[in-house]
């Protein structure tokens, strides 16, 4: 008897502490070093870092040491659920770097395509009629977008007049402005970062 109502005790603490938790939330992704951290909020003001800072991925561009960053990175979940991140791995390189990752845990292997304008900054990803385009500047200040069919083999990329640009946001975080990208994703999501990290 004693064991059943302690069953019981363990199921209704079960459900309420699932019933308190949110259907959606908001991730907050943005650089820490030289990768990729996160924070979560329930109302998009209040925010608590996930692991302290750490980084669920880190820029392998370059030599080892202060040569590997990740600068301005944007990240982006497509129509299948894939969550693709790209970013400046060197600003004096005529290369963008790459990932994916289906959980924003467990990240696939890492490219860095050649483009044209001598030099990456500021690259922004979106789909269009069917296919990847990233956009960014340039160290001189022009602007250029190269596309891809199939995110493997992407063209030299062409110079436009002007570039999309990301809805970056700065939140407070641990004591200081942070600035990243918001993200409203399911509550399980975050969880599962969450745990990660335990």
């Amino acid at each position: 008897m004693k064991r059943f109502f302690l069953s019981m005790a363990v199921m209704l603490i079960t459900v309420c502490v699932c019933a308190n938790k949110p259907d959606f939330g908001y991730l907050f992704s943005y650089v820490n070093g030289r990768g990729l951290a996160f924070a979560y909020s329930s109302d998009n003001k209040s925010w608590t870092s996930i692991g302290n800072g750490r980084t669920f991925v880190d820029s392998d561009f370059g030599t080892w040491g202060a040569e590997k960053k990740m600068t301005r990175p944007f990240l982006l979940r497509d129509s299948e659920g894939m969550w693709r991140c790209v970013w400046s791995p060197n600003e004096n390189n005529p290369q963008f770097a790459h990932c994916t990752s289906p959980d924003l845990i467990n990240w696939k292997p890492q490219d860095y395509p050649y483009i044209a304008g001598g030099s990456c900054k500021l690259p922004v990803l979106y789909k269009d009629n069917g296919k990847w385009v990233v956009e960014y500047s340039t160290n001189d200040g022009k602007t250029y977008r190269t596309t891809s069919a199939d995110f493997k083999k992407w063209d030299k990329g062409t110079a436009i007049s002007s570039k999309k640009e990301c809805e970056e946001v700065k939140i407070r975080l641990n004591g200081r402005e942070v600035s990243g990208q918001v993200h409203r994703v399911e509550w399980a999501q975050i969880d599962k970062l969450i745990k990660r990290d335990d």
